[in-house]
């Protein structure tokens, strides 16, 4: 008798929510996720590599192991992965390190979701084998990707010995943009 009443409660708790996102989806609209492009100044110049190179703190070579989620700064939503390195053209990192990718899912209405990409970049996949351009952030302790020309997935060795030798060279000849940066003269 108590499992008659305990599934009976189950069914009518499942019935109502089934119910509940009826009645959200036709008074908000399709429930399906928005997608949203959104396009930031990422000026040309870095499509040099020696520029994208001299830009950065760290160029690695790293497996993504796990997403981490994602969270939203200042209306943007950001997608957080877990990479084990394998190597390093640039900077000190080593081991596995957090990657920060702009772009993600944030919820509007706290429940409708809507996808963000920027610049076109196509969303990491987990498994898969990149070549990382990255900013590193203090207080947050990841590595975020240069959007729009900091991430080369990596399919095959030959693949990923011409980028190694490409992001090397880069590395020896960076140069950096000092439009920003005003020289005093004493």
């Amino acid at each position: 008798m108590k499992k008659i009443i305990l599934v009976s409660k189950l069914v009518m708790v499942i019935l109502i929510s089934y119910l509940g996102l009826l009645l959200l989806a036709r008074y908000f609209g399709d429930l399906t996720p928005v997608q949203v492009k959104v396009s930031i100044d990422n000026s040309s110049y870095l499509m040099d590599r020696r520029y994208l190179v001299g830009e950065s703190d760290n160029v690695f070579i790293g497996k993504v192991v796990r997403n981490l989620g994602y969270q939203v700064i200042n209306d943007l939503p950001e997608t957080q992965y877990e990479v084990r390195v394998s190597k390093r053209i640039k900077g000190e990192i080593l081991g596995t390190a957090i990657v920060n990718q702009l772009g993600g899912v944030k919820l509007i209405y706290n429940f409708v979701p809507e996808r963000t990409t920027v610049l076109g970049q196509k969303d990491i996949e987990i498994g898969k084998t990149y070549l990382f351009v990255t900013h590193y952030s203090w207080p947050r302790n990841c590595y975020t990707i240069i959007t729009g020309a900091g991430l080369y997935e990596i399919t095959n060795k030959e693949e990923k010995d011409k980028l190694i030798k490409a992001f090397r060279n880069a590395y020896r000849n960076e140069l950096r943009n000092n439009e920003d940066i005003e020289t005093v003269e004493n």
